[in-house]
Order: structure tokens, then sequence, then C-alpha cells
């Protein structure tokens, strides 16, 4: 193909993944739990060097200490080792401001990016045909699609792990050139730290480039061990700059007075997080099983597509057989990622398996592409072939995710009847969408048991109780029935997301110890509305109801 050909041919893709990532994406509202808690700390970040210049005149002054910064400052401070997810956030409001928009924009953008970034490397890893067809099936894929219009950081480490196995790929490719391209190493590095501080899960798979460049140590030359010596040093310290230069920011925020009480979200360190992960890893997994059960099947083909799914199956064994360096770079991630994130005791977000995506959309593209050169074709009939499956697999991945673009979240319009009816102060299950709009501390998370509940309404300090799909995942049974079955909402809001397949599994779970638990929170009449209660009279219900 020619040059204008594949620029023609990119561009199209782009424009598809664009269209089916940005459709309706500013109507759509929060979709999930953890982008409330995104956007507080991009709140936080703006409301924080917004305040830099006053706090620089009162500390001149003499005024300023720990009280005073608490005050002003608004939102939450990073409260998971995800701390770059928000400051992108923060960046972004400055085109399309500071909203729920503006955290599915970063998604979405970074969705799109990760299709650029894997056909370049797909480029130079296996040439231009099987790169088209790998972005194209990621720009298609309903499972990418789906995490692109959820504000989450699973895009955005995507796209920076992209960079780095395309930078590490370049400083390998050109043998005359060993050791003399260490920018591209510095580069990988710097794309890993960027990785890893937005979404800490990717440790688990960038260990795979200091065991590659270990393994190159024994078998090269001793003349050319040093090259390897000074590769792995530029590679760890222009990898962990930027993590350090994290926890570097957070240290002060642990030795403020009374920032404990006023942030109930406190900010936590990146390193600490990574022995987590590896605590769950190591020592619950043990106990535990993986999540590859009837519901987890049913959601990956939903959205990847059986057919995609089959050819990924198909490229690993494919890849796997070869033997080669280059090929276990292609294979591994997807592979790590894909098995260890399923783990029960951490795999049951939707999003976490995300990660391994372009690599499965990889495979795929190497396996597609593979299989018809073992058919004795004319080269121009092969390629019209490839194309025109390529375009049926990737038909079959989009479908489902199709009716999410369409369905709509009730929570601003819920926040509207909160704010013209005094109720600011309020009890929600969906507590972090309620900081988003009214401000740090003003909404408290719906207790679980209702001896509880009936405490903290006793206190007098709420107006409302807000009850949504995700008292699903939050309520216990009889609390929640209590509440619907003898007492009467004073609004009731339309909430697309708590009948959507999708939405509702992000939210609650898998929780495969209950059998029925997704098909019965679907059959909740309550689960498609944002129901708003007195809570007066949830008090009085609770108070005279000991039993069902």
């Amino acid at each position: 193909m020619s040059k204008k050909s594949i620029l023609l041919i990119v561009l199209l893709i782009i424009c598809i993944a664009s269209v089916i990532r940005f459709y309706n994406l500013k109507n759509q509202g929060f979709l999930s739990w953890d982008e409330g808690m995104y956007m507080n700390e991009a709140v936080f970040y703006r409301s924080l060097i917004h305040s830099i210049p006053s706090f620089i005149s009162k500390y001149a002054n003499g005024t300023l200490d720990a009280q005073v910064i608490i005050e002003d400052v608004k939102g939450w401070p990073p409260s998971s080792a995800k701390p770059m997810h928000s400051f992108f956030i923060y960046l972004y409001s400055y085109a399309v401001g500071l909203d729920v928009f503006s955290s599915k924009c970063v998604a979405a953008t970074f969705g799109i990016f990760s299709v650029i970034m894997l056909f370049m490397l797909m480029r130079l890893w296996y040439g231009t045909t099987i790169a088209i067809v790998a972005a194209l099936f990621l720009a298609c894929s309903g499972y990418h699609i789906y995490v692109s219009r959820i504000g989450g950081p699973e895009t955005i480490s995507t796209f920076f792990i992209l960079c780095a196995w395309y930078w590490y790929g370049k400083s390998c490719v050109d043998k005359n050139s060993f050791g003399k391209n260490n920018y591209f190493i510095l580069l990988c590095g710097i794309a890993l730290g960027l990785c890893f501080t937005t979404c800490y899960r990717w440790i688990i798979v960038i260990p795979i480039i200091w065991i590659y460049e270990s393994v190159r140590f024994v078998k090269v030359a001793a003349t050319e061990r040093k090259v390897i010596i000074k590769r792995i040093l530029l590679l760890t310290i222009s990898f962990l700059f930027l993590p350090i230069l994290c926890e570097m920011v957070y240290w002060p925020l642990h030795y403020m007075p009374h920032f404990e009480v006023s942030f109930r979200h406190m900010p936590k360190n990146i390193f600490g997080y990574f022995n987590q992960l590896i605590y769950y890893l190591v020592f619950q997994s043990k106990a535990g099983t993986f999540l590859i059960h009837d519901l987890y099947i049913d959601f990956f083909l939903k959205l990847n597509g059986v057919a995609l799914t089959s050819l990924s199956l198909i490229g690993l064994i494919m890849l796997i057989k070869r033997h080669s360096p280059k090929d276990l770079l292609v294979a591994l991630p997807g592979l790590i990622v894909f098995t260890v994130l399923s783990i029960k005791t951490r795999g049951n977000s939707l999003r976490y398996i995300s990660l391994a995506l372009p690599f499965i959309a990889a495979l795929a593209a190497v396996a597609l592409v593979q299989l018809f050169l073992y058919i004795p074709l004319h080269k121009k009939t092969r390629t019209t072939l490839i194309a025109i499956t390529a375009l049926i697999v990737s038909y079959t991945s989009i479908y489902n995710i199709i009716e999410l673009t369409t369905i709509r979240a009730g929570y601003q319009s819920a926040m509207e009847y909160l704010r013209q009816n005094h109720g600011e102060r309020h009890l929600s299950t969906s507590n972090a969408y309620s900081e988003f709009y009214f401000g740090r501390n003003v909404a408290e998370q719906t207790p679980a048991r209702r001896e509880d509940l009936k405490t903290l309404l006793q206190e007098g300090a709420y107006r409302y109780v807000v009850l949504d799909f995700m008292s699903h995942r939050v309520l216990k049974k009889d609390t929640k029935a209590i509440i619907e079955n003898y007492c009467t909402p004073v609004a009731r809001i339309k909430n697309d997301i708590g009948k959507n397949y999708f939405t509702l599994i992000e939210s609650v779970g898998y929780r495969h110890h209950k059998k029925n638990y997704i098909r019965d929170a679907l059959n909740d009449p309550h689960a498609a509305f944002i129901e708003i209660y007195d809570a007066d009279a949830v008090l009085r219900v609770l108070s005279v109801r000991n039993r069902l």
C-alpha cells in the first residue's frame, strides 16, 4: 500500500474510534462511583493550585496555617495510588471545564490515542497490514469503548504502557545502533512512570522489560554487558523519578494538623499500594479462585465478541510456538494481566482486565493475517478477504456496546432537586457524586445496617436519604426492603444505568457466591430510578419497624 492509502485508512479508523467514544458522551453523566472520586480529586488539584498565590500572601503576613489551607482547598486529596489520572482531568478541565464531561473526555481521548499507539507499535514489530487490523480491532473493541466512556485511569495507563513498549522496541530494533539510542530507553522509563502513577496495577507487567534485559545480559558478549547495565540503570531511574516525586508531594499532607478529620479520603502513597497489591496476589489469592466463571465469560464475550476472543486465543498459541523474544513482548502482557487480575480478591472490577485489551487486539490481528497466509490466494484477493473479515469481526465486537452510548444517568437531575429543596446535607449510596456537586463532607455514605442508619438519622444532620442502584451493593437486604416497602419517595428520577447489564455489574461487582445476584438486581423495579426519601419519614419507619 502507498503511504497515502495507509494514512487514509488510519484516519478512517481514528474517526470510527472517535465517533463511538464521544457520541452522546456529554449527556451521559456518571456511570461509575470511581468517576465521582476522581472528579473530587481534580477539584482538589485545581483549588489547591489556584489558592497558591493566596497562601504565599498569607505566609508573608504570618497568617498561614494548616487549618487555613484545609478550609480554602476544596475537593478530596488523591485518595488512591493514581494521582496522575486526576491531574490529567485537571489539565483537561481548562479546555472543557471541570464537570463530569472532563473525566470522560480524558478517558475517551486517551482511548483514541491508544488506538494510534497500537498501530505504531504493531507496524514496528509486524508491518503495516497487521498494524491496521490491530488498530481496527482495538478501535471497535466493545470492551475498550466501554472503559473509554467511563472516566477511569485505565485508558490513560494503557496508552503509556503502549508508548513504553513502542520506545523499548525502537531501542532494540536497530542492532547496529545498540547502546547508542539510549534516549528511547529514557522515554520508555518515563512512560512506565506515568503509567504506574496513573494506574498502579500495571506494575505486574513492567518487570517484563527488566527480565528481558537480564536475559540479554546473560546471552550477549562480555563487551556488551556494560551497555545493558547502563540501559537497565537508565530505565530504572527514569521510571522511578515520577513515583518518587509524587511521594514527596504526599509527605507534607501526612503531617498537617486536623488533615485526616477534614478529608475523610486520606492520600495514600503509591508504594504502599504496590505492597498491598503484592499482598493480595501472593497471600489472599491462595484462598481464592479465579473469576473465570459463567458471568465473567458472558460479560467478556458480549463486549469483545466471540470472533475477536477466538482470534486472540489462536494468535496467542501462534506466538508462543515461535519462541521469539519479539513475540514474547506481545503475548506476555495480555496473558499476565488477564490471568493475574482475574484472581478473586482483586478481579471484581471489569475495568481491571481492560488493561490487556490492546494486546488481545494485537494477538487477534496476528492470527487473522497469519491464517489467511496459509491459503494460496492472489495478494489482492487475500488483502480484500482480510479487510472484509476484519470489518465483520469488528462489527460483532462493537454491536453490544451501542446500547451504552444511548443511556443517561439521572444524578445531575437528582442533585438539582436536592439543591432546590435545601437537601445538600443528605445520605447517599453514591456520596462521591453528591460531594462533587455540593462540596466536601456534605453527603455521608448510607450505612448498610438499619441500626446504624437509625442512629445516624437521629442526629438530625441529614434532610434526605438518596437510594439508587448502588443500594444493591451497599444496603443490607432488610434495610433496603424496609425503606422501599414502608416509605414513599418524595422524588423519583429516571436512572438508565441501573437497568443496564454492563454498568450494573461494574457497580455491584460479580458477587459470584450469590448465583442470582445480577439477575435479581436487574429485575428490581427500583433499580432504574434514583429515589429520594425524607429523612424524618425514614427515621419514623425505622423506629416502629423492628422487623418486616
